[in-house]
């Protein structure tokens, strides 16, 4: 059996401690970070249960991570229930550990994924495409280089690079279609990503 302190760090270990002393010693469910060495820290404590059972908060867990509970009887053989939520969790990248209540033994049902590491896009490469000079101009008859598009254009690639989400008004004639596919596309290709758009186009109201 593993040694617990070789899959969660020092720090964690008495997190957890103290939050299952809390829930007078019934099942938390936790989440954890896997750092370089792949051990889990910065634990987050997400749900409390009774006994023998536990809210398992599956949405928040993302590829790379580990959720942990403890099982208060000490025995650590996973249950039925755990078997299925542990395989839920390990087709989507994320390790699942049971521990007893004093989390000095544990076990390990589905091994921790390394995080994977995300190419980040070369943005001035790709702004290169829709320049005056670019791959698209030379293959697209009538296409005109437009500065608002390549604006948006480096604004997608920065979240995909910095993992955040991208809110962008533009006018009508910026070219929104062309600006946001190459982008969003090499980035979805590149890293494992969740990618979506939706492009609304306000009417244009004549003065009166």
């Amino acid at each position: 059996m593993a040694k617990v302190e070789h899959l969660i760090d020092a720090t964690s270990l008495e997190v957890m401690r103290e939050t299952i002393e809390d829930a007078r010693g019934n099942e938390v469910f936790f989440l954890a970070r896997l750092d370089d060495r792949g051990i889990a820290h910065e634990i987050i404590p997400l749900a409390r249960g009774h006994d023998s059972a536990v809210p398992a908060l599956m949405q928040v867990a993302g590829q790379g991570d580990v959720v942990i509970h403890n099982h208060p009887s000490g025995c650590l053989d996973p249950s039925s229930p755990d078997i299925a939520v542990a395989s839920e969790l390990g087709n989507r990248g994320v390790g699942c550990y049971i521990v007893n209540n004093a989390v000095d033994a544990i076990y390990v049902v589905v091994e921790a994924f390394k995080k994977q590491q995300n190419q980040l896009l070369n943005t001035r490469e790709i702004i290169g495409w829709l320049a005056r000079e670019g791959i698209v101009a030379r293959n697209l008859t009538g296409f005109e280089a437009r500065r608002e598009q390549l604006r948006m254009l480096a604004a997608i690639c920065h979240a995909f690079n910095d993992s955040k989400l991208a809110l962008i008004e533009a006018g009508t004639g910026t070219g929104k279609s062309l600006a946001y596919l190459p982008g969003t596309f090499l980035g979805g290709s590149q890293q494992a990503a969740r990618r979506g758009f939706h492009q609304h186009d306000q009417p244009s109201r004549a003065a009166s």
